[in-house]
């Protein structure tokens, strides 16, 4: 399983993550130098690379992963994060990755959306 955290979650959670489940490939946007990349070619190089986006972005992403979808391609999987969980909530956040990662690691994310 590989994952990406978006541009608006800290370093700090990939890291947490990385400690905890040291099998699970997980990044940054700001890592891998993919700041400010617009979503349609952001979502084809994770659909090459079978990475899971995880996002706080429901009003662009959605549209984004549909149209590649409406013309037949697929994207690498999105993983959406819920106002519910305060974006200074790292503690919380983090529990609900670990979570998810636990119950879907073996499971197959191509074109599949889900939230925390």
């Amino acid at each position: 399983m590989k994952l990406i955290l978006d541009e608006h979650f800290s370093d700090k959670i990939a890291a947490a993550i990385r400690r905890a489940r040291p099998k699970i490939k997980i990044s940054t946007i700001h890592q891998r130098e993919l700041d400010g990349l617009l979503d349609a070619p952001l979502l084809e190089i994770l659909d090459e690379e079978k990475t899971i986006l995880i996002t706080r972005d429901v009003r662009t992403i959605p549209g984004a992963a549909n149209a590649r979808i409406a013309i037949g391609l697929t994207h690498g999987g999105i993983i959406f994060v819920p106002r519910s969980i305060r974006q200074t909530d790292d503690r919380e956040l983090l529990r609900r990755l670990l979570r998810k990662i636990d119950e879907t690691q073996k499971e197959d994310w191509t074109s599949r959306t889900d939230w925390l």
